[in-house]
């Protein structure tokens, strides 16, 4: 290989490797409208479900317990899989959530007063 396309390919990796810091929360099950850190452009993003950790586990519970013949199934079920969103203009993966969450921070009570406000 020559010295340019090693100097390219170490580029890539750098790239791959280094996401900007934003907030990742606004990122859930839907598409969200914010700026690409890697474009800067403003888009809306686009989703694609990935097979997450539960999706293993559930099919580890099933073989543990011996249902062999529906061990197919937690991979058809879209709650135990991850939301990935991807720029549609870049195609980079801006933020995975995990939609199948145990101990999750949940979002602080409002008052009634202030529910009302909003």
């Amino acid at each position: 290989m020559s010295a340019a396309q090693e100097e390219n390919e170490e580029q890539c990796l750098l790239e791959e490797q280094t996401k900007p810091e934003y907030d990742e929360s606004i990122f859930q099950e839907v598409p969200v409208y914010t700026n690409c850190p890697f474009c800067e452009e403003k888009i809306v993003s686009r989703i694609r479900l990935k097979y997450g950790r539960w999706t293993y586990w559930a099919t580890a519970c099933l073989c543990l317990f011996q249902c062999y013949c529906c061990l197919w199934a937690p991979f058809l079920v879209d709650d135990l899989k991850n939301i990935v969103h991807e720029c549609p203009k870049c195609e980079k993966e801006l933020a995975e959530y995990k939609q199948f969450r145990l101990f999750q921070r949940r979002r602080p009570k409002r008052s009634r007063k202030q529910s009302l406000l909003f």
